[in-house]
């Protein structure tokens, strides 16, 4: 369950058919927190209208001493079979949060959600958009990985917009996990927007944010 989170709330606006303020939820990685992944929110925003909120891991971070860090799931094993039961368990919970948020603010629908993720959270993202098979309304992943078993666990029957950001030179979360993600969507002919950022590391910088905000746009916020 998730208890903790940060919330960054737009101006009200009526909602209609044709322009409807967003649900931004932003995902920190492994070992960090809402606090600092919120600060995304002021480099994202390009309306004065959504909502945006950065909840904190439901986990308590592997390293015990790190008392302000929070994780999606565990890497202490780092096999496929326990990653893939730590993503199931998160984004169950994910949903859940999400599921609770959009009755609280007033939204309509999953239609009016965007995720945002880093790291882990971008890993988290992409599992939740394309196994739950949730319409969410775009997916921005950074630095992420799209960790499935097998190409058919993911549902093609979703309209999500994707964006899929890498930087040629991290090391946490290594470039290769990008190319795979390309394959594994194009495979299943879902349309994606991606891009291989030459000499970026294990961050979101400024070109990085700059893709966000266009995709952001894009949708129409």
């Amino acid at each position: 369950m998730i208890t903790e989170y940060v919330e960054k709330l737009g101006k009200q606006r009526t909602f209609n058919a044709h322009s409807r303020k967003k649900l931004v939820i932003i995902l920190h990685g492994y070992g960090d927190n809402c606090y600092n992944i919120i600060n995304l929110e002021s480099v994202l925003r390009i309306d004065e209208c959504s909502d945006f909120i950065a909840p904190n891991g439901y986990q308590a971070f592997d390293e015990p001493s790190m008392i302000n860090s929070r994780q999606w799931f565990s890497l202490v094993d780092r096999s496929m079979a326990a990653m893939l039961s730590g993503l199931r368990a998160a984004s169950s919970v994910l949903i859940t949060f999400i599921d609770a948020k959009i009755k609280e603010l007033g939204f309509h629908d999953y239609g009016d959600v965007i995720l945002v993720g880093f790291s882990q959270g971008a890993m988290l993202s992409l599992y939740t958009t394309y196994t739950a098979s949730i319409p969410f309304c775009g997916v921005i992943s950074y630095s992420g990985a799209l960790i499935l078993n097998d190409l058919s666990d993911i549902k093609t029957n979703n309209t999500t917009k994707i964006l899929i950001i890498h930087g040629t030179d991290d090391s946490v979360v290594p470039p290769s996990a990008f190319d795979h993600a390309c394959i594994a969507l194009g495979a299943n002919s879902i349309e994606f927007e991606a891009h291989k950022l030459n000499g970026m590391e294990h961050t979101v910088d400024e070109r990085a944010c700059k893709l966000g905000r266009e995709f952001l746009a894009s949708l129409q916020l």
